[in-house]
């Protein structure tokens, strides 16, 4: 493990995988905010019908995703934009409101097992890495990697510049195979089941996120796609790499 991270240290990536270039300077309570709560088998309808009037905010923190769907003691929180919000407070309050926001199929599902809240909205300042924090030399980290559920090589983009060399990538979705292959040489292969692992430094995995994503009733490991997390045991167990980067939506825990 320290021989892994003593050559990436010099890429700002030492002690654990930080950011190379952008690096989160402090976090503060700017306000508070309003934000709807319920339970797992509502999110899916709540989250499409405030999306499309844009009463969701997109964020996103270097510090700590505040993302649009939050698991809170099992049930889901869902930050609403502060135009949305006023409206959302005033019919909560039993107001007669004549808004965009509240369509039927909005107001629809207030009416069930909803509840109104208000959470600190958190503002996360950052500033670029100056020049002279970064070693601006040629990539010379020297490590090996392995890319489990490949994608389109978001994963081998960011460390082949770091050095790295990719000994294995596999991906089983036609047309993510077909950009990654345009882009990258080496064989590909495909369903990982079947597939043999050589040894590598440092494995990484988008594993498939339908069965765990908190937009979902998040059957985990008991779905077919869920049971694919054991392949990526199964690899480590195998290989035994100094270290191990997963990657995947808000709600595996």
């Amino acid at each position: 493990m320290h021989r892994l991270h003593n050559k990436l240290r010099p890429y700002g990536i030492g002690g654990g995988l930080e950011s190379l270039l952008i690096r989160p300077t402090q976090s503060r309570a700017k306000s508070s905010r309003l934000a709807l709560q319920c339970c797992p088998q509502l999110t899916h309808q709540l989250f499409s019908a405030l999306s499309a009037v844009r009463a969701l905010p997109r964020r996103w923190h270097l510090d700590g995703r505040f993302g649009a769907v939050q698991v809170v003691e099992g049930r889901r929180r869902l930050v609403l934009s502060a135009e949305a919000a006023a409206a959302v407070s005033a019919s909560f309050q039993g107001q007669s409101v004549t808004s965009e926001f509240l369509t039927p199929e909005v107001m629809r599902l207030l009416s069930q097992d909803v509840t109104l809240e208000e959470v600190p909205d958190m503002e996360t300042e950052t500033t670029c890495a100056r020049e002279e924090d970064v070693d601006l030399l040629p990539p010379a980290a020297d490590f090996t990697f392995a890319e489990l559920f490949a994608g389109i090589g978001g994963f081998r983009l960011g460390l082949e510049a770091l050095g790295g060399r990719c000994v294995f990538a596999c991906e089983i979705h036609g047309a993510a195979r077909e950009v990654y292959s345009r882009n990258f040489a080496g064989e590909l292969h495909g369903d990982l089941r079947s597939s043999k692992v050589p040894a590598h430094d440092l494995l990484v995995a988008g594993f498939p996120c339908q069965p765990f994503s908190a937009l979902g009733n998040q059957p985990g490991l008991q779905a077919p796609q869920g049971q694919l997390f054991g392949e990526i045991v199964r690899v480590l167990r195998q290989c035994q790499p100094e270290a191990f980067l997963l990657e995947n939506v808000p709600g595996p825990t």
